[in-house]
């Protein structure tokens, strides 16, 4: 069975691509993976920022991914990235 085909079947096709941009990018903020994603997909299957954070704080706490915050000006943050072992 292919790496890509297991993805495909634990993770939504949205949520792949989410990962992998992760991945490709080192870290992203919230706002670069939700518009990558969107451009990514077919239009008539745009997601909404909620589903995007929910599945990123999910991450989060599985230890999948990390995140850091950073403020700039009076605006937080938040970078994405895949956790290190």
């Amino acid at each position: 069975m292919g790496r890509d085909l297991v993805y495909n079947i634990l993770l939504r096709e949205y949520e792949t691509i989410m990962i992998r941009y992760i991945y490709e990018k080192g870290e992203a903020t919230a706002p670069e993976i939700w518009e990558h994603v969107n451009g990514a997909i077919e239009k008539e299957r745009a997601f909404s920022r909620g589903i995007l954070l929910s599945f990123l704080h999910r991450m989060v706490d599985s230890g999948i991914l990390q995140n850091r915050s950073v403020t700039l000006g009076e605006a937080p943050y938040n970078y994405y990235s895949l956790k290190s072992s």
